[in-house]
């Protein structure tokens, strides 16, 4: 993406960043622009590399590092990238997640940050950088909403595969290694019939789970805790196993 594009992206993060701060005057602005025009020499003199680039760059992930944990908690990242044209999936349970989970705020922003330092590296080497258009610490958020779609959508698919590929063989206590289609075929049906005489509030946790959420977000959307969620399946699962054994047996006298 060249200058115009980049800056278009910065000039609408900082409208949400900066709406807070007092417009301190044009005067004020004019030297700004002319400081940062200064550091820009300065750094393109070090060649973007160096102590004073360290420094510039700590200041600038540190800065667009905590705004990209406030806004994956309030969801505003998700309108940003929409801004851009760049419409992301982020479904209740993914939304529970990141209101609700700080390693995955954590993870996703110092993610973003560490991919997006060295295109930004190279953006400024190439001189797309105008202090004119963009102060430098919001062209590196416009840089770190460019890169945030690429590190979300691959967090989205490992969470959705983590949560889909097997949620009821979790619930049931089910071996998933090595099994061949025939077992597989046997267990959906299995796990059918299971469903079908859960009481109510059993089968909505199944359910849910079977939808991709995780116990917490189970637990979120119902209203109660993981703790209670397990101490209810795990007694599910003892009158359960109790009510097969008992059916199981007579076949197993007869044999």
């Amino acid at each position: 993406m060249g200058q115009h594009g980049i800056t278009e992206v910065a000039d609408d993060a900082s409208s949400s960043a900066t709406s807070a701060i007092p417009d301190p005057g044009q005067e004020h602005r004019k030297a700004v622009r002319e400081a940062e025009s200064a550091i820009l020499d300065i750094l393109a003199r070090d060649e973007f590399q160096g102590p004073r680039w360290e420094r510039t760059t700590s200041s600038l992930a540190e800065y667009g590092w905590l705004t990209l944990v406030k806004w994956l908690g309030t969801g505003q990242i998700f309108d940003r990238c929409l801004a851009i044209g760049r419409r992301l999936p982020h479904n209740e349970a993914a939304r529970i997640v990141l209101l609700h989970d700080w390693d995955t705020r954590f993870e996703l922003a110092s993610d973003t940050v560490l991919a997006a330092l060295p295109k930004f590296r190279e953006r400024l080497a190439s001189g797309q950088w105008d202090p004119e258009q963009a102060s430098l610490t919001t062209y590196f958020v416009g840089a770190l909403i460019l890169e945030f779609p690429n590190i979300y959508r691959r967090w989205e698919r490992g969470r959705v595969l983590a949560e889909k590929e097997a949620p009821l063989d979790v619930m049931f206590d089910a071996p998933s290694a090595e099994r061949g289609p025939a077992a597989h075929a046997a267990a959906h049906d299995e796990i059918q019939r299971i469903l079908w005489t859960m009481p109510p509030d059993i089968r909505k946790i199944v359910q849910l789970r079977a939808d991709g959420y995780t116990l917490a977000e189970a637990a979120k959307i119902l209203g109660t805790t993981t703790k209670a969620i397990e101490h209810r399946m795990a007694r599910w699962r003892t009158r359960y196993t109790k009510r097969r054994t008992a059916e199981q047996s007579p076949q197993a006298d007869r044999s």
